[in-house]
Formats: structure tokens, sequence, C-alpha cells
């Protein structure tokens, strides 16, 4: 006669958790898909059935299995809509400073009109730039550069600051496909693949002694660099090159978006730029008696660059203009 043994086998890892011949082994086993198999001798399966052990409810919210069976998994189930990582990010984030301390200014909101305060007290001075990555974690990461420092939150109400750019003024950042390319004064460029590292590789737009203030990613592999001197670069290789640098005139850029289809560029003396890269950008109608600024929308997406169609920009005098053609 052949000994008779039972093994349950994790579905996913296929590695028995406990056999005992002849006997269903006891005990409590982890909330997962199983297999039950009845062996004779040591390779001869008799029978087997598949199993799933349940919990009550959503115990885990990031394992990717229906805990309970509800047909809802992680954060799609009511059971995890507390729980830190299941809970959505504000849709805007801004970021600043001001002249006495605590020096920084991070704010959030869900509708745009009632503002609260991010509570940021970590390293550094002040924040120039925030970018919001959508595809990372469950709920998207907000990152924000200043002078000094780089900070992360997945939540825009909680941040962890770090001092990946000691001594260096870092002016924007911006991120795709897994990296992110911050860029700073005079002609600084560092980038990372890897938010929570306060090491940040480092990378030369080509800019001699001017300021690198802008960058953007059209999501299909090229990034855009803008600086002082209303100087511009591009890279398709994830920053590690540049372009040869392209002199658009006088004035220079301070922020610049990818709208879908075209860069979009604004600074220094109502500059305003559009092209599908560096070499191509060509002069766009002026908006204020200012200086052009633009924040950045949680997806990324901002001069501000509305899911309407309208583009909406900021002057440093605190003027708004808005276009639907950039002309």
């Amino acid at each position: 006669t052949w000994p008779l043994g039972w093994a349950w086998v994790p579905t996913v890892e296929g590695v028995a958790v406990a056999s005992a011949a002849g006997v269903i082994p006891a005990g409590t086993f982890p909330i997962g898909a199983y297999e039950l198999r009845l062996y004779a001798g040591d390779d001869q399966i008799l029978a087997h059935t598949d199993f799933t052990i349940l919990s009550p409810n959503e115990v885990d919210c990031t394992d990717g299995f229906d805990d309970d069976g509800d047909s809802d998994i992680d954060c799609d189930d009511s059971d995890c809509a507390a729980e830190p990582e299941c809970v959505p990010p504000p849709t805007f984030v801004a970021v600043g400073g001001h002249g006495g301390a605590p020096y920084f200014n991070v704010l959030w909101s869900d509708d745009g009109s009632t503002w609260s305060d991010g509570g940021y007290t970590g390293i550094g001075t002040w924040f120039d730039d925030v970018v919001f990555a959508p595809d990372i974690g469950p709920q998207g990461v907000f990152v924000a550069v200043g002078p000094s420092v780089a900070a992360y939150s997945t939540d825009g109400k909680n941040w962890t600051g770090q001092s990946a750019f000691p001594g260096l003024n870092m002016n924007g950042v911006s991120y795709g496909d897994g990296r992110w390319i911050a860029v700073g004064n005079p002609n600084i460029c560092r980038y990372t693949d890897d938010y929570t590292s306060a090491t940040w590789t480092h990378c030369d737009p080509g800019f001699g002694g001017w300021s690198a203030n802008a960058v953007a990613y059209d999501g299909t592999g090229t990034w855009l660099v803008g600086g002082g001197a209303a100087l511009l670069a591009d890279s398709t290789d994830g920053g590690v090159s540049w372009s040869s640098v392209t002199d658009m005139g006088s004035g220079g850029y301070f922020r610049a978006i990818w709208d879908g289809t075209q860069f979009v560029a604004v600074g220094r003396n109502n500059l305003v730029h559009s092209g599908v890269n560096s070499s191509s950008m060509c002069v766009r109608s002026a908006y204020n008696s200012g200086d052009l600024w633009a924040g950045l929308l949680t997806d990324g997406n901002a001069v501000v660059y509305t899911a309407t169609g309208t583009y909406v920009f900021g002057s440093a005098a605190g003027e708004i203009a808005t276009s639907t053609n950039l002309s």
C-alpha cells in the first residue's frame, strides 16, 4: 500500500504549507487561495480541490487580494476607505515660502477655494516647485524641491524632507515614466528614479552660467528644460544627455508644461513660447504686464492647462489671464 498524505498548497507560491500522512493539517493558515491535494507516495496526486481562506473584512489594503470575498480588492473595498494608503490625495497642492520662520508654505485644497496648511516643518528654507506622480503607489506621490531640499508626500498633507541638493538652488521639478528631473541655478540638473532617495544623479543641460528654471515631460520620452536668457534644451534619454542649446532671445523661462500636444513655456517680459521640442518653439501672444509664472495641478498638466482646454496664466504682479488657443 502507498502511504496517503495531504498537502495544502498556496496557489500563488506553489509550495506546500504543511502536510501529514493521512491527516489534514490543523491550525490557522494565512488568508489566500489554496489547493488541497491528496497524495499517494511522494508525487502521485489522487485528488485535489481549490479553496480560499477569507476574512470577515479586508485586512491588508495593499496585497492585491480580495481578503473578504466581496469582489472589492484593496483600496476599492470600503473597509480600506480610512487607511492612509487609500485616502485620495487633494486636488491641489501649492508650495512656496515667506520671509519669517517657519519659512515653508505647503498648502492643500480639494476645491481650489478653501486651503489648509500642509504642515511641513522639515529641513530647508522654502519650496519653489512641486509635481504629482499619479502612477506611483496606490494613490500617487507629490515631490517638491527648493534650495538644498527635496520632499515627498503620498497625501499632500504629511511630508518627508531630505537634503538632496546641499548648497544648490533648485527651481523646478517634473515627472514622467518613473523618473523625476529637477533643475536649478546656475545650470543645475539632477534626476532620480527613487523619490525617497537623498541621492540624485548629476546632469548638464548646457546653460553655462545661466539658471535652469523650468522642466517638463511630454509623456513619450522627450524632456524640455528652459532657463535664463530664454535658453532651451531637450533630452530623449531621461536627462542623461541634452541637445545643443536653443537661444530664443531675450527674457527667461520660469515655468513649462506639456499640454497634451505641445510644450508651453512662459517667463520674463511676457514670454510665451510653444512647440514639440526645443528647436521647434515659436513665440505666442503675450498676456500680462509682468513676468509670467505658472502653477502645477496635481496631475502635472499645468502654465495651468485645464481639462476644458483653457490655459490659465498668472503673473508676478498677481494678474490672471486665460486663453483657449495661445493667441
